[in-house]
Parts: C-alpha cells; sequence; structure tokens
C-alpha cells in the first residue's frame, strides 16, 4: 500500500510516535546522502560534455562513463526530489527519471548476457580507447536496475511492494559491498571485467550514497524500520549494523596486509583472523546484552511509576467528581472505567431519615400517594 508523500520534516502515517525523532533525523540525512550522489554524476556528465576543452583533466574522471554519470545525477536528483516533496507533475517527471536509469541498467546487462550491442553507451559521448567504449561495468548496470526500482517504491510502507523494495534494496548493498572488497582486496574480477571496464571508485562513493540515502529514506518503514526505531533492539541495530559490516573487511585487509609483507604464513594469519573475529563479535554480543538489561531495568522503573501514579486518585473536594484521563468524571463513571464495576444506586438509613423529616416538616409539600422509601439492607 503506498502512503502520501512524506516530507523529511513529516513523520510516515502509521508510524511510532516514539520513533519519529529518530526516523526524522535519518530522513534529513537521506535528503543530504542523495544530493551528494547525484551531485557527483552530474558534474561527471558535465564534464563528458565539455570533455574536449578540458585536455588536463585526470584519467581517473572519465573512469566514470557519461551513461553512469547520467544514471547517476537521474537516480540522486529522483530521491532527492522525492524526499523534498515532489507532487503532482514533478512526481510524474521524477518518477521516469528513476525508471530511466533502471531501465538503462537493465539494457546495458542484456548488452553483456546477449553480446549484442544495442548502440546505446555511445549516444551521449564518445570513449576512445575503452574494451566496450560507454559502456558501464556489469556490477554498476545491476545496481542502477535495483535502485531505480528501490526510488519507484520506496514509499511503499506494506504489502508486497514494501518487501520488494527491501529486496532491491539489500542486494544493491550486496553487489556493493563485493565492488568495495575487490578494490580493498584487489580482485579485479568483483570490479569489472578489465581496468577500463570496471566500477570506478568515484563511482562506487557516489552509488553508496544513494544507496544509504534510499536506506535512510525507510528508517520507519519495512525491513529496515528497526533502524529508526526506539527500542532496545533498534538501538543495538545501530551499533551493531556497522561494525557487523566493517569489521570483517577491516580485519580482512590487515590479514592480507601482513601476508603480502612475509609478516606471517597464511594458516598463521587464518589463524589470527578468526581468533580476532571471534573476539570481538563476543565483545559486541556483551555490549548488546548490557544495553538490554540496562533497557529492562529502565523499563522496570517506569512501569513502576506508573503503578504509583494509578493508585493516586484525585477528587474535586466541591463537586466530588474524579480525575481520569484527563477529564472529571463522575465517581460512578470512574469506578465502572478503571474497575469494570456494575454500579446500582440505594439510599441510607441518614439519607431516609433526614429526607422524612424534611417531608413532615411543617409546610413541606406532601408525599406523593403510594410512595415508598426502602432503606438498604
Amino acid at each position: 500500500m503506498s502512503t502520501p508523500w512524506i516530507t523529511p520534516y513529516e513523520r510516515r502515517p502509521g508510524a511510532p510516535p516514539s520513533s519519529t525523532s529518530i526516523a526524522l533525523r535519518c530522513r534529513r540525512l537521506a535528503w543530504w546522502s542523495s544530493a551528494a550522489g547525484g551531485a557527483i554524476g552530474a558534474v561527471v556528465f558535465f564534464a563528458w560534455l565539455v570533455r574536449p576543452w578540458l585536455p588536463g583533466a585526470p584519467s581517473w574522471l572519465w573512469l566514470m562513463k557519461a551513461n553512469t554519470a547520467l544514471c547517476l545525477a537521474a537516480c540522486g536528483g529522483a530521491l532527492t526530489a522525492r524526499l523534498a516533496g515532489a507532487r503532482g507533475r514533478w512526481l510524474g517527471v521524477v518518477l521516469a527519471l528513476a525508471a530511466a536509469a533502471s531501465a538503462i541498467g537493465a539494457v546495458t546487462l542484456l548488452e553483456y548476457l546477449s553480446g549484442i550491442d544495442l548502440r546505446i553507451d555511445r549516444l551521449l559521448a564518445g570513449d576512445p580507447g575503452a574494451t566496450l567504449p560507454g559502456r558501464m561495468a556489469p556490477m554498476t548496470a545491476s545496481c542502477f536496475t535495483l535502485l531505480g526500482i528501490g526510488i519507484l517504491l520506496f514509499t511503499h510502507d506494506r504489502g508486497p511492494g514494501s518487501w520488494a523494495c527491501d529486496t532491491v534494496i539489500v542486494l544493491a548493498g550486496m553487489l556493493l559491498e563485493l565492488v568495495l572488497s575487490g578494490y580493498l582486496f584487489r580482485q579485479i574480477v568483483l570490479v569489472g571485467l578489465s581496468e577500463l571496464t570496471r566500477t570506478a571508485p568515484h563511482t562506487l562513493l557516489a552509488l553508496s550514497l544513494v544507496w544509504l540515502a534510499l536506506v535512510l529514506a525507510r528508517a520507519d518503514a519495512g525491513l529496515f524500520r528497526v533502524i529508526g526505531g526506539s527500542g532496545t533492539g533498534s538501538a543495538a541495530t545501530r551499533i551493531l549494523l556497522p561494525a557487523t559490516l566493517i569489521i570483517p573487511i577491516a580485519l580482512g585487509m590487515l590479514r592480507t596486509w601482513g601476508e603480502a609483507r612475509d609478516l606471517y604464513p597464511s594458516s598463521l594469519g587464518v589463524a589470527v583472523f578468526a581468533a580476532i573475529q571471534s573476539i570481538l563479535f563476543a565483545a559486541l554480543v556483551i555490549v548488546f546484552g548490557i544495553a538490554q538489561n540496562r533497557s529492562d531495568e529502565e523499563l522496570r522503573l517506569a512501569r513502576r511509576r506508573h503503578e504509583e501514579l494509578e493508585r493516586m486518585v484525585a477528587i474535586c473536594a466541591w463537586t466530588r467528581r474524579v480525575r481520569w484521563k484527563g477529564q472529571w468524571v463522575s465517581i460512578e463513571d470512574f469506578l465502572m472505567e478503571r474497575f469494570g464495576l456494575t454500579i446500582t444506586h440505594g439510599i441510607s438509613e441518614e439519607a431516609l431519615a433526614d429526607l422524612l423529616a424534611a417531608h413532615s416538616a411543617p409546610g413541606s409539600p406532601e408525599s406523593p400517594p403510594g410512595s415508598t422509601y426502602m432503606p438498604d439492607e
């Protein structure tokens, strides 16, 4: 089910109020992240357009192909505009940009799989000297295909649309992690087909920024709702998730660095790698346990204070009404709502005696014939 448009300063309908502040901070950060990713693509695309007048530009700049830069600008701009509250015809333009970026990525993948040149790679700019002129890397094309779908679906907070959006975001994150590992461990097969057909470092940076923006934009919806929550599980996720993504790669780099310099044999590197990783993950589990215990103690204290407040009942000294749920109600209504009691009425002996005395006093009106007062037994 698609929800109404959400701006960076609005809470998604149905989101728990307790998670509002965290989700809003995530959405504002998502706006800046998507804008930065789109800006990188826009700058490189402009550089391609004026390449003949930039003879002294660094060679690494052209590793991001023109269509890659255009798709980055489209994805980053579309997500930024959606987070800024695009509506009406502008929303249609934004969705068209995201769909176009996804389609270009899908067609490029089709070119790789079929071996057919559909002549879309050099429509925007030439690319002399490249193995496949103008064609983005397979990993880059896959990421654009997935991210474009995610941008189209990210306002869905439940149902098949939400699951599809979460799935493509997770898959895109896995691909970006593989490309990053390829660079860090010098595995060209994870980066691209060759040095001239690969996901460039600045492409990886811009794609990661757009992906991060998409994750943060869904901090109160779907699978990623756990990021923007206020519970213990959400707090632990915000601590443990970055650690689980960074620590294994950092340890792998340390092991590779030591083996490359013959500081220790490969078998020793594996043993040390496994031991350090086990210790660090055990430390993360302990930190999670401490945080969980602290949260449970705070919850117990809050429940105790709540119970103490519930035992205190405020009664108006003049009207004899009871303060309950922000309103002054009769004692009968309070007993029925608070304790579920069934209320009936009678008359006490004192009240009956006063009433009979009032009726028998000189000048008092006579009681209606047949009226009878029945005191409580």
